[in-house]
């Protein structure tokens, strides 16, 4: 548990705030957090993203966020141990739609994050507002009957949803927090 204020993440490293002392916006989102402060939230989001692979499984039969169940998936399917028929080559349309998304989220998110530094408050919540929009917009497209879990454009879900998972898996790599291991080693240099 921290013991000091500045390893809580409340004030930048080596600095000491007077009282009545205001920071500016910029140099407050500017500030890294550190990795302990992180692990609540970090979990928390596991837990969101267990939920949306839950959801996606069951009505779109792929992991958004889980790439190794994909990958099982993808294996089950190709040896032919899986479905036939056409609803293989949606399954398989699926898989790699997702795959592809969550590397491309990924390796940028990733690779911005590395540039402006991974655990400042304002990247993280930058990142985190990029995720809740593109499931945000997936839901609206849901809920407005835009698109239906069986319709031909499902696939534009799972993009949706595979780019906020590959997003968070980049953003939690780069917390540096080691009680969370959800994330791919293979995101960041």
């Amino acid at each position: 548990m921290p013991s000091t204020p500045s390893q809580t993440g409340l004030l930048p490293a080596g600095g000491t705030a007077t009282k009545g002392q205001r920071r500016s916006l910029r140099a407050w989102l500017a500030e890294p957090l550190a990795p302990t402060s992180l692990t609540a939230p970090l979990f928390l989001l596991t837990f969101v993203n267990a939920l949306l692979d839950a959801a996606s499984y069951g009505s779109l039969h792929v992991f958004s966020t889980c790439m190794t169940g994909n990958v099982i998936n993808f294996t089950v399917q190709i040896t032919g141990n899986g479905p036939t028929g056409g609803e293989v080559q949606g399954r398989l349309s699926s898989v790699g739609t997702s795959l592809l998304a969550f590397v491309v989220a990924g390796f940028l998110f990733g690779h911005l994050g590395h540039a402006v530094g991974d655990r400042c408050r304002g990247w993280l919540l930058s990142s985190l507002i990029c995720q809740t929009a593109l499931v945000a917009i997936a839901s609206v497209l849901v809920s407005a009957d835009v698109i239906h879990t069986a319709d031909s454009l499902n696939w534009l879900l799972v993009m949706l949803f595979s780019l906020a998972g590959g997003a968070q898996v980049a953003m939690a790599k780069g917390c540096g927090n080691p009680l969370v291991s959800t994330v791919r080693p293979f995101l960041l240099p």
